[in-house]
């Protein structure tokens, strides 16, 4: 499978207030698959068309009300100065997710959160 590349959607991320209850609903619906991940209070899934797709959340006070889409980036930070210098705004700075890449959250310039992913090493999910 090719690597999206910088700009491409790579990745969902879904609240929800019962974990079980939305998992069951996609697989149902769309045949999704899915790993939990305890030490993480995260749930990854996989949509069937090429892997890893996104994850499931439990839902907090702090959440954004809809689901995060994550565009692929080559370089997060050259990302977030693009934003900010097209009206958006960064929510969350550039931060190390493990050994696989970094992340971070930006706002575009009608509130909407925007997730940004660059993958170490050439991973690029």
């Amino acid at each position: 499978m090719e690597s999206p590349a910088d700009g491409a959607l790579c990745y969902a991320e879904i609240r929800a207030d019962d974990i079980e209850r939305v998992k069951a609903f996609y697989a149902r619906v769309f045949g999704w698959i899915y790993r939990d991940a305890p030490e993480m209070d995260y749930t990854f899934f996989e949509s069937g068309v090429g892997g890893l797709a996104g994850g499931f959340l439990q839902r907090t006070e702090q959440s954004p009300p809809h689901p995060v889409t994550y565009v692929m980036c080559d370089d997060i930070n050259a990302t977030l100065a693009r934003i900010e210098d097209n009206g958006g705004s960064v929510a969350w700075p550039k931060t190390e997710f493990g050994e696989l890449g970094w992340l971070a959250h930006a706002m575009d310039t009608e509130g909407n959160l925007i997730g940004l992913w660059q993958g170490r090493d050439g991973n690029r999910r």
